[in-house]
């Protein structure tokens, strides 16, 4: 699951389809890494509130996060989020 997140956190689907005449066409609507994680990760995280193995594994994957992209706004932002989450 770690390289799943890891991968996305530094990876920008390419959002848009174009034509043959390389003209673009259709623009999708990409999911921020920020929203993914909260929608799969968060509710993992409440689940577990409780459980020391579950915290510590989820605050190892946070870690992981701002290592492979300490300049990414939304990891730091999502690691902010449950800092005040734990308290």
């Amino acid at each position: 699951m770690k390289s799943i997140y890891a991968y996305r956190v530094n990876a920008f689907p390419e959002n848009t389809l174009k034509n043959k005449d390389l003209q673009v066409r259709i623009i999708l609507k990409e999911l921020t890494f920020e929203s993914i994680f909260e929608d799969s990760i968060y509710p993992i995280w409440d689940y577990g509130k409780h459980d020391r193995l579950i915290q510590n594994e989820l605050n190892h994957l946070l870690s992981v996060f701002l290592a492979i992209a300490p300049c990414e706004k939304s990891a730091e932002a999502i690691w902010q989020k449950v800092k005040l989450q734990i308290r």
